[in-house]
């Protein structure tokens, strides 16, 4: 096993807690119903930060649970929503990647001019 592999967990590993999330999530394809981020933190009784860390949580079992931008989840069944929603990952990078260069370079090159402006 190279450092890139990483050993998935068994099923018989999850916790209370993955183990209603990943019951309640539906198999499908992209367009599919998805459980929403409300019925989430019902199902879990968290919060909604955490309960949106037992759904990732779930990668580790190699369940590949897609979240939308509108915050519902679904399990993929095949290989075009995955790569789909890696695309859409890899545009969320490269946006945070931007944001962070830029803070950067103001950091970098002092630029503070804007931030004691007074708003009216």
């Amino acid at each position: 096993m190279n450092k890139d592999e990483k050993k998935l967990l068994e099923l018989s590993e999850m916790s209370y807690l993955q183990e209603k999330v990943y019951n309640a999530l539906p198999i499908g394809k992209k367009g599919c119903p998805v459980l929403s981020r409300a019925e989430l933190m019902e199902i879990t009784n968290l919060r909604d930060a955490d309960a949106r860390r037992v759904a990732k949580s779930l990668l580790q079992f190699g369940i590949p649970v897609i979240s939308g931008p509108k915050g519902g989840y679904y399990i993929a069944n095949n290989n075009k929503d995955i790569k789909e929603y890696i695309e859409f990952l890899q545009i969320h990078i490269d946006g945070t990647e931007q944001v962070k260069d830029t803070m950067k370079k103001i950091m970098k090159n002092n630029l503070f001019k804007n931030v004691n402006k007074e708003v009216y």
